[in-house]
């Protein structure tokens, strides 16, 4: 009997250790909400203030996608949306392979000769891997989903040939290609429609 008696006044201690806890807990956490102010929201904001306009960002973007689907936007007027998304990319793809150079060569600085060694072939190896394998689900998803079919049948119906605008001519100087045989809208050449 004192065996079951004493594991019950465990129990109850453990579960009265718990509510304690929960209470504790929820009291400060009220105070802390009652006690923001208006310097701790701006604070917040800043700090954080790239992932929020990230978020928004995607969020406009994606409204912006889904409201003006129906209006059936000519070529050059869904070039001219696409333009910053374009420059996002290209700046993000220039960005990847010195960014991911540099931190391998200042990580590999700071380890001694043994080390760094066997760490060099661990990251190549590691860095090869990675990349197939980035490689074949991209290949996989662009195979199953065919982004971008939809956009490009819409605009092979129109038969004329459209003349290149200065704003084009300005465009493709900001967005320089670097792969010049996959770019659509090269300087003096105009898209087959």
């Amino acid at each position: 009997m004192t065996q079951s008696n004493g594991e019950t006044r465990l129990q109850r201690s453990r579960v009265q250790q718990l509510r304690d806890g929960l209470t504790e807990r929820s009291l400060r956490a009220k105070n802390t909400v009652q006690n923001i102010s208006s310097n701790d929201v701006k604070g917040f904001f800043m700090r954080n203030a790239f992932v929020i306009l990230t978020v928004a960002a995607v969020i406009v973007g994606i409204i912006l996608g889904f409201g003006l689907r129906p209006y059936k936007m000519s070529y050059r007027e869904v070039k001219y949306f696409s333009f910053p998304g374009e420059l996002l990319m290209r700046m993000l793809q220039m960005l990847v392979l010195p960014l991911l150079v540099s931190s391998l060569i200042t990580g590999m600085a700071a380890l001694d000769s043994r080390a760094s060694g066997k760490m060099g072939v661990r990251a190549v190896v590691y860095y090869t891997t990675t990349t197939i394998i980035a490689v074949f689900i991209g290949i996989v998803m662009v195979l199953i989903i065919h982004p971008g079919k939809g956009s490009k049948d819409e605009f092979t119906k129109h038969e004329k040939i459209e003349q290149v605008s200065p704003a084009d001519a300005f465009l493709d100087l900001i967005r320089y290609d670097l792969t010049p045989n996959l770019n659509e809208n090269r300087m003096g050449s105009v898209p087959r429609k």
